[in-house]
């Protein structure tokens, strides 16, 4: 996301000496009224254009900033709708959602309304290198709104890759080894499990120096015989440190899509929170509250779906 810092205020210094002509009159100093205008005019107009390029017209909301507040996130003061661009929030005006913010049709994958928000909010709208496991149905915009920077999706789907690759996007096949029933005897740390491995992955992950942001939204977990998904949360958490020890300081995200599931959240606390900070976590855990209270029969509709987990690395 851009973060454009708009001064607007400064002295005015022609080359060659002052703004103003100087002439001493009773200890007064006198300007000439033409270039004063000039000067007042350059000064009011820069910061009506300042003024203009940073709010967005259709609501107020700031123009998405480079780098989000981390800290406000993480209390829950923030709000991931004023970091988006106009264009990124007609794209999310033109989806439908029920009362909690699910997508509508529930099928075919799609994000909740607030999951959304999150993922363009980090994704933001400076180039970045992305690697996304799946290729889930905002994908094709994802890569376009990184523009210049590099979006890479991995798929274990034939149909999915087809698809993908159809609609131009960079993708490659691969492969899992793990079995979502097996989700308690899987140690995400443990390097030689060789269940993590995940064939074809190897040449893609090292094709990037740095990966800014991870997105984990594949193989499938819905079911006991589903693949799960310990081996890509495996992979960012090794891609975190090898990253975080070659390029202290620079920024990385990942998200990891149906965190509120059991075996998705239990990998991903365990493998990403010795490298990174987990940003929504009391997000997460009011939303999975809300979700058991509506399968109890109460009224969960005040509460948004939140299905991401978010870990931040700095």
């Amino acid at each position: 996301m851009s973060n454009v810092a708009l001064a607007t205020g400064g002295t005015y210094r022609p080359k060659g000496g002052s703004a103003f002509d100087r002439r001493r009159s009773g200890g007064k100093v006198a300007a000439r009224p033409a270039l004063c205008l000039a000067v007042f005019c350059i000064v009011v107009f820069g910061s009506s254009l300042s003024w203009w390029q940073s709010v967005d017209a259709s609501d107020g909301a700031s123009v998405a900033p480079r780098h989000l507040d981390v800290d406000a996130f993480a209390r829950g003061g923030a709000d991931y709708g004023r970091h988006l661009s106009r264009r990124a929030r007609d794209y999310l005006a033109a989806q439908t959602y029920d009362d909690r913010g699910r997508a509508k049709p529930r099928n075919g994958g799609q994000f909740s309304s607030q999951d959304r928000r999150l993922a363009l909010a980090v994704l933001g709208e400076a180039p970045k290198n992305v690697l996304v496991f799946g290729t889930p149905p905002d994908g094709p915009f994802w890569a376009e709104t990184n523009g210049e920077g590099r979006t890479v999706f991995l798929e274990d789907s034939a149909v999915k890759l087809d698809k993908a690759l159809a609609a131009g996007l960079e993708a490659a096949r691969v492969a899992y080894h793990t079995v979502q029933r097996d989700w308690l005897d899987v140690d995400v740390l443990d390097p030689a499990d060789a269940r993590l491995e995940i064939d074809g992955a190897a040449e893609v992950l090292a094709s990037a120096d740095f990966w800014d942001l991870v997105v984990v939204d594949a193989p499938d977990g819905m079911h006991k015989s589903s693949t799960g998904r310990a081996a890509p949360i495996a992979a960012a958490a090794r891609l975190l440190a090898a990253q975080r020890a070659a390029r202290p300081g620079r920024p990385a995200d990942v998200l990891v899509h149906d965190a509120h599931r059991a075996g998705e959240f239990a990998w991903a606390l365990h493998a990403l929170a010795p490298h990174a900070r987990f940003v929504n976590a009391a997000a997460l855990a009011a939303s999975r509250r809300a979700g058991d209270a509506a399968a109890r029969g109460a009224n969960a509709s005040a509460t948004p779906v939140v299905e991401f987990a978010w870990f931040h690395a700095d």
